[in-house]
């Protein structure tokens, strides 16, 4: 090993020390761990939509047997919001009827004893772990989002063919609620 080589790997282990002590939400991937709500999550999955020109990611958490997702989407300002997974039929017989009849999913539901209004309604691409190749359409959804009155709970249901249908609860996030994020082991 040379002198040169020398500085050389000195400044390949002062970009890989940056790079560790700078991690943020958005530069997560599969493999990380990050603390939230008094639990370490490890990142599963960091997935990419693309809404038109707008474009939203999204990170699957996993911890023990709890599942939740971290979204953040750009339009005037950056949002994060948290979600899990429920039961599309929690939401009763009305809203599948609805969207099988009129192509489109209800004004307002009721789930859990409180009324979510229609806030959103968009169709785009999904590319699993964020990947987007040229010719890639990745996978086509529509998606419905509510909210509570106080905008404080949300609601998502995406349809993602004729008769396959999700749904998700949550409300928004701070980046300050999740802390000590580290890259996999390498």
């Amino acid at each position: 090993m040379g002198l040169f080589d020398f500085f050389k790997d000195k400044a390949k282990r002062d970009e890989q020390l940056d790079s560790i002590t700078n991690l943020t939400l958005d530069a997560m991937r599969p493999g990380f761990l990050v603390d939230y709500d008094l639990k370490t999550w490890e990142v599963k999955a960091a997935n990419k939509y693309i809404w038109g020109e707008a474009l939203s990611l999204e990170w699957q958490l996993v911890s023990a047997s709890d599942t939740l997702y971290l979204e953040c989407a750009t339009d005037d300002e950056t949002e994060w919001c948290i979600s899990r997974p429920i039961s599309f039929r929690s939401l009763g017989d009305a809203v599948r009827k609805t969207i099988l009849e009129t192509g489109d999913a209800p004004e307002e539901i009721a789930w859990q004893g409180k009324t979510y209004y229609l806030e959103e309604t968009a169709g785009g691409h999904y590319f699993a772990n964020g990947q987007v190749a040229m010719k890639d359409e990745g996978d086509p959804l529509l998606l419905w989002d509510y909210e509570t009155e106080d905008g404080e709970e949300y609601l998502t249901i995406e349809q993602w063919g004729e008769n396959d249908f999700e749904a998700y609860a949550g409300g928004p996030a701070h980046e300050y609620q999740f802390s000590n994020i580290l890259p996999p082991a390498r």
